[in-house]
């Protein structure tokens, strides 16, 4: 429904509603009623107005209305039990209720409960016996008139406000009273609680528990000038539970005596409350406290004294009395003194504030200006140990210089409660409680803090002015929660990290407080844990949200600076927005724009203006619960990793659409890159139930696809179409209105169709096709080793189970010999026997997405057929094979079998038949063939070999030649210098091994006929040892040409190699050919200060005008040497 009129409801039936309408007319209920059909279904605007003997069945679900009235009754007759909640205020009118929020009979399981929104008030003034809770997250809910609940747990959060107004009717408890049924608990957790007297009537109000949470709460109350107000409790939660929970506990004549005219109590029954100090007899300056409860004798007033108990018989620590009152003026003492465990008051132009040796007090209360001051030899780490955590500056502008202040096992309380009143602590503080800052005025941190624990911000300002990180970080980088309840954190410049980052309300948006930098420098807040804050972030300032966490942002955030996702999730829920933010950058995390449960459900939640920036990140969009919803974003750039971006229409009302519009979206590198477009519904269909991404600046299509980096809910290639009434924007390819896969089978398939296999096919030759997607277990065979299958876009999708590409070769690419990108999305298990290789001499990337395994099997895999007790094998093709190369990975042969003959162009011979069995398998693993070297020389790319066999350009080759023994070796630890007795067939780039040596060592250069440098230092040292130096071919090493029994390398070797070292010619589970190297010839390193001309060409090289240095040294690669240098320069040749 939408609209601004008025609907009347008749007819003694109930409407249902199933959706969330957003018309802002009244819906009034004359007859019948209204029943929820559907979580958050209801009128988000709307006044609904009960005449008496309707009803809003709730059906145990959420329902949401603007605002409440008339006289009927809110009930939830849902027959399994299942608790209903009314969410009531979202218009921010003022409404009264004169009906009751019930069970349809007492007995009845399910319960009612209610959630205030919105800052109107909530006028009850009828009766309840819904025994449910009542949770105020803004606003008011104002009890008068007759009314009365029976709600069990009552809480009032930040920004929301319960008051009890007797100034008309008197009722004496309200919220239920201590005893049964509801021995309601009454939950401050940042909110304010207010009880109003009656002029003729004594008035007492009553709750089962008072719990304090994290917060800065107040109690008002307020008795007529000729009667009383108690509000009486039956516990309050103790101390050693609220850390980061505060009380303004505020009244006429507050703590007075017990039902006395204009006199307001506040009085524990049951259990004697939880303070800390000395437990001293009243009267005396040792009195136990609360730290975290400050009282004031007006009803108005900020708070002037930390709250003291005084039971039945003016007694200290027993229950009854008069209750809570300030500490009098001979309760505290005027020098901090450890004599005994006092409460100080320090004046201006007192010294008792001055310490210079570790001092213990109970709590401390600074008054016009005075402060505290650490003095004497070891000022910086005398202690100033405050045993309450209490410190309260009552007036004026106190800074407490130096040392060190402790709270020993609990947080450290910092009042500062009015406006003018600030307090600046040039003095670092100490323990695990953290800090909880409360009242209205100041409090800057002038130094960095030492303490752990969350720091909690109730009220007033907070400035860092310790420097970077003022909060304690520790060296490894862990920071402590912050919760901003309330007031304003300001950064001032700072960069600081913290865990969480939160506030006590973590239900309405704009309930928690500011964080800013009133800086000209900018600054960066970064935060690594989970947590809900419900204020606001503005100012020059980043934002970094770090760590595999969760951080929920429920307001507008107005900072100008970057905003940065370093894993994890930032959501962004409610009115949670970045309006401002220059920049998002998001590094494998997620950041959820969350409209699920948001009644704004068409707020962009970004700067549209800002670029977005994917680095293997997941941006998604999540639409409302109630309705279609939409949302828009700026220029979308895409680096490496696997990327995701979602829109996500309603999972509880599947009749909505979510619609998310990208300005562009670019991909800076398709070479490492993947984007998986995933959705609720079908993506790109205007139908109900259904999603689209919509690109404004529309992408280019290359035969149909996005690209083959891009997919739709990791199940088919990417499509785009101009959007219209039906289609548009990101689709399957397939899918309606998109165009088709091809029809075309894949023995068959060229450069432009996009292949889907439904069943395995055979026999498939050297061709290029677009892309594949295999819809259903299937194995693709080629026909021979020798056929090459190029996927033009890159796009390899598999969604059928265990899946196989085996023979021949597989590459990518548009045309030939240019570098490409292979793109393997698994969604089931995938396995490719055939080997990927570069497109001609164009290198190959191989880029694996999707949740599932694709198994890489070594370079020449194929199926291979056996027969029992036969040294005959079948294979598809036995091109490419060759004599002596061993055999692996088949069950049916045995293990060290070798070719010995090729038979057929299908069939080949083994070493054996002892042991074969009779079987087919699809992975049978024909490895690199050992030959024999004959000859290698040290700085020569040509060695030679026995048989060329087999061996084809491109080739890795592998081998280590004869160790050479190193005597007389002596090393020290952490050194790379060597020496030795002999040099004797010791080169350059020799691995080398002994003890103390880290693997992988090689010889960096040789100084001399005794001594040489290894390219890492010696972990031990050593006298007299014994090390063995071997020659190697350079890892990495390929063919770049055969002639004859010779074999050029693309690397030199380190030594020389004697006839018969084995040499290894390819590399074992890896692709065997890389086309198109290129060999530059051999090399001249010149070390240790030479410098000048130095000419390389392929047949000699020529070293001109070169300039000795000191020890100077020139290594010689080549077969010819021309120089006309200086007396005393040394050449190593390296064929010598």
């Amino acid at each position: 429904m939408t609209g601004t009129g008025t609907i009347n409801k008749t007819g003694a039936g109930l409407l249902q509603l199933s959706g969330l309408s957003s018309f802002s007319g009244g819906l009034n209920i004359n007859e019948g009623g209204l029943f929820v059909g559907i979580t958050n279904g209801g009128v988000l605007n709307s006044t609904v107005t009960l005449a008496s003997g309707t009803i809003i069945d709730l059906n145990g679900l959420n329902g949401i209305i603007g605002g409440l009235a008339g006289s009927g009754t809110i009930t939830n007759s849902h027959v399994a039990g299942t608790a209903g909640t009314l969410f009531v205020g979202y218009n921010n009118e003022n409404t009264v209720f004169s009906g009751s929020f019930s069970k349809p009979r007492l007995d009845f399981p399910a319960m009612v409960n209610v959630v205030k929104m919105g800052t109107g008030v909530l006028n009850l003034t009828g009766v309840s016996n819904s025994q449910g809770t009542l949770v105020i997250n803004n606003g008011t809910v104002l009890y008068s008139g007759n009314a009365t609940s029976d709600f069990v747990t009552q809480t009032v959060n930040a920004t929301g406000v319960l008051t009890l107004d007797n100034s008309g009717t008197n009722v004496n408890n309200r919220l239920g009273g201590i005893a049964s049924p509801a021995n309601a608990t009454l939950v401050l957790g940042g909110g304010s609680f207010n009880v109003t007297g009656n002029a003729t009537a004594t008035t007492t109000e009553a709750v089962g528990a008072l719990t304090l949470a994290v917060g800065g709460s107040k109690i008002t109350l307020t008795p007529t000038a000729a009667q009383s107000l108690t509000l009486n409790v039956g516990a309050l939660s103790p101390l050693t539970v609220t850390a980061g929970a505060s009380l303004l506990l505020r009244g006429t004549n507050l703590g007075g005596v017990v039902g006395t005219a204009n006199t307001a109590n506040l009085v524990a029954v049951t259990t004697v409350p939880t303070q800390l100090g000395g437990a001293g007899a009243v009267g005396t300056t040792t009195m136990s406290i609360r730290p975290d409860i400050l009282v004031d004798t007006s009803a108005t007033g900020n708070g002037t004294s930390f709250a003291t108990y005084i039971g039945a018989g003016g007694v200290a620590n027993v229950t009854g009395g008069n209750g809570f009152r300030a500490l009098a003026a001979n309760e505290y003492a005027s020098f901090l003194n450890s004599a005994n465990t006092a409460n100080d008051l320090l004046g201006m132009g007192t010294y008792g504030g001055v310490f210079a040796i570790n001092t213990t007090i109970n709590s401390l209360t600074l008054t016009g200006n005075a402060g505290t001051r650490a003095a004497g030899a070891l000022a910086l780490v005398d202690t100033l140990t405050i045993t309450s955590g209490g410190i309260l500056v009552q007036s004026g502008n106190s800074v407490m210089n130096g040392g060190l202040i402790a709270a020993p096992g609990t947080s450290l309380f910092l009042w500062t409660p009015g406006a003018s009143t600030s307090l600046t602590l040039n003095a670092s503080v100490t323990g695990t409680g953290g800090i909880t800052k409360d009242g209205a005025g100041a409090l800057t941190l002038g130094a960095r803090q030492l303490f752990t624990g969350t720091t909690n911000l109730n009220g007033g300002s907070m400035v860092l002015n310790g420097g970077a990180n003022t909060l304690f970080v520790s060296g490894l980088g862990v920071g402590n929660a912050l919760n901003v309840n309330n007031g304003r954190l300001d950064l001032n410049g700072n960069n600081q990290l913290v865990a969480a980052l939160a506030s006590s309300n973590t239900a309405m948006a704009y309930a928690g407080g500011t964080i800013t930098n009133l800086s000209g420098t900018t600054a960066t807040l970064t935060a690594t844990g989970t947590g809900t804050f419900a204020g606001v972030i503005e100012g020059n300032l980043n934002f970094t949200r770090s760590s595999n966490t969760t951080t929920t942002l429920l307001s507008n955030n107005t900072y100008t600076g970057a905003t940065i996702i370093r894993g994890g999730i930032l959501n962004l829920q409610q009115y949670g927005q970045l309006s401002a933010t220059s920049s998002v950058s998001n590094y494998f995390g997620t950041l959820n724009l969350d409209s699920t449960n948001a009644p704004a459900v068409d707020i962009n939640r970004l700067n549209v203006a800002a670029d977005i920036t994917l680095q293997g990140g997941t941006l998604a969009f999540l639409g409302f619960n109630g309705g279609t919803s939409t949302q828009n974003v700026g220029d979308v750039t895409i680096l490496s990793g696997a990327s995701v971006i979602n829109a996500t229409r309603s999972t509880v009302n599947t009749s909505s659409n979510a619609v998310l519009t990208l300005a562009s979206l670019t991909v800076s590198d398709v070479n490492t890159t993947t984007v998986n477009f995933t959705s609720g519904g079908t993506l790109g269909q205007t139908s109900v139930g259904n999603s689209q991404i919509i690109i404004t600046n529309a992408p280019t299509l290359t035969n149909s696809l996005i690209g083959g980096w891009a997919v739709v809910n990791g199940t088919d290639f990417a499509s785009y179409l101009t959007p219209d009434s039906a289609q548009g924007g990101v689709g399957a390819l397939g899918s309606v209105g998109y165009a088709a896969y091809s029809s075309t089978a894949l023995t068959a398939g060229t450069a432009t169709d996009n292949i889907t296999l439904g069943a395995s096919v055979a026999g498939v030759t050297t061709r290029t096709v677009n892309s594949i997607r295999v819809s259903a277990a299937s194995t693709m065979q080629m026909n021979t080793l020798a056929d090459t299958l190029t996927i033009a876009s890159g796009g390899l999708l598999f969604n059928g189970t265990a899946s196989v590409l085996a023979g021949g070769r597989l590459t990518a690419g548009t045309a030939p010999n240019t570098p490409a990108t292979l793109y393997a999305y698994t969604n089931a298990t995938a396995t490719l026997f055939s080997p990927i290789t570069d497109n001609g001499t164009g290198a190959v990337s191989l880029v694996k997405s999707g949740t599932s395994t694709l198994t890489l099997t070594p370079a020449n895999s194929m199926a291979a057929t056996t027969t029992a007790a036969s040294n005959v094998v079948t294979v598809p093709s036995t091109t490419g094979l060759v004599v002596g190369q061993p055999i692996t990975g088949n069950a049916s042969i045995p293990t060290g079998a070798t070719i010995t003959s090729i038979t057929g162009p299908t069939t080949f011979t083994i070493s054996t038949s002892t042991g074969v069995t009779a079987g087919t398998s699809l992975r049978t693993d024909f490895n690199p063939v050992p030959i024999a070297a004959t000859t290698t020389t040290y700085g020569s790319p040509v060695i030679s070999v026995a048989s060329t066999n087999g061996l084809t350009v491109g080739m890795a080759v592998s081998g280590v030649g004869a160790p050479v023994a190193l005597a007389g070796i002596a090393t020290t630890s952490g050194s790379s210098n060597v020496t030795f007795t002999a040099n004797a067939g010791l080169y350059v780039g020799m691995a080398v091994t002994g003890p103390g040596i880290p693997l992988g060592a090689t010889v960096a250069s040789i100084t001399n006929t005794t001594t040489f440098v290894l390219s890492t230092n010696a972990t031990q040292t050593i006298t007299g040892g014994a090390f063995t130096a071997n020659a190697v071919i350079p890892a990495g090493a390929v063919i770049t040409a055969i002639n004859g029994n010779n074999i050029t390398l693309s690397a030199v070797t380190t030594g020389a190699a004697t006839n018969g070292t084995a040499l290894t010619f390819g590399i074992a589970n890896q692709a065997l050919t890389v086309a198109g190297l290129t060999y530059n010839g051999g090399s001249v390193q010149a070390l240790k200060g030479l410098s000048g001309g130095v000419t390389t060409v392929t047949s000699a090289m020529t070293v001109t005008t070169l300039t000795r240095g000191t020890n100077g040294m020139l290594t010689v690669i080549s077969s010819n040497l021309t120089s006309d240098l200086g007396t005393n320069e040394k050449f190593i040749p390296g064929a010598a």
